[in-house]
């Protein structure tokens, strides 16, 4: 893949959109549900 990192935020502050281009899987949530959707992060702190 190249210098591309593997994973990908967009985020207007209100909607977020985390893509993993390695998995091809794509998450879209609001702020409001970040607390639901936060285990998607780990990748950040290498867990």
């Amino acid at each position: 893949m190249g210098d591309r990192p593997r994973y990908q935020l967009l985020c207007d502050f209100r909607n977020f959109e985390l893509l993993d281009r390695d998995g091809r899987a794509e998450t879209h949530f609001t702020f409001a549900d970040l607390t639901r959707h936060v285990e998607k992060f780990r990748f950040k702190f290498g867990v």
